[in-house]
């Protein structure tokens, strides 16, 4: 599962209380930045990206289910995904906390000084979200779209399974 969203959505909330209901992995970005210094107005690193990658994969093979907590709204989207589909990954689950703009950055500014992200980094992540938003196309089976509340809004499948999902329940 990946978790998408505006720094200050929500999206580590919801994704961690998810994890633990659920028993499943939980693999902070934020977290692994820390790890390697860097803090949350900075950009991860390909150091970061590969430790993540390392870790999802040695989780997967386990066969655990994993909750990948990050923004998630520029092009390394598709390329996680292609990068997890290689690797044999066969479901991959999208959720996309979609919170006002202005309500995510008053939650970021309520923040202490070491977990803020910058006016400019947030500016960025709200320009690639309107240029990206998160689509199936992207290479995800299916995409729940949350509010800033954590309440599921609408899911977002690909039109065939669309299509059959709505003959069985006319059925």
């Amino acid at each position: 599962m990946v978790g998408m969203g505006l720094p200050g959505s929500g999206k580590s909330t919801n994704l961690t209380k998810f994890a633990e209901k659920y028993s499943y992995e939980y693999i902070s970005f934020d977290t692994v930045r820390e790890m390697f210094g860097l803090s949350r107005a900075e950009s991860s690193t390909p150091e970061v990206f590969e430790h993540i990658g390392s870790r999802m994969l040695e989780l997967y093979r386990r066969g655990k289910t994993i909750v990948l907590d990050g923004t998630f709204l520029n092009g390394y989207r598709r390329e996680l995904i292609a990068f997890a589909r290689a690797n044999g990954v066969r479901r991959i689950q999208g959720i996309f906390v979609d919170t006002p703009e202005e309500h995510a950055w008053t939650r970021v500014q309520a923040r202490s000084a070491e977990e803020k992200t910058t006016r400019k980094l947030f500016d960025g992540r709200v320009n690639h979200l309107k240029k990206f938003p998160p689509q199936i196309d992207d290479g995800f089976d299916v995409i729940f779209v949350l509010n800033e509340v954590g309440e599921l809004v609408k899911a977002k499948m690909p039109r065939e399974h669309e299509r059959e999902f709505n003959t069985r329940r006319l059925s």
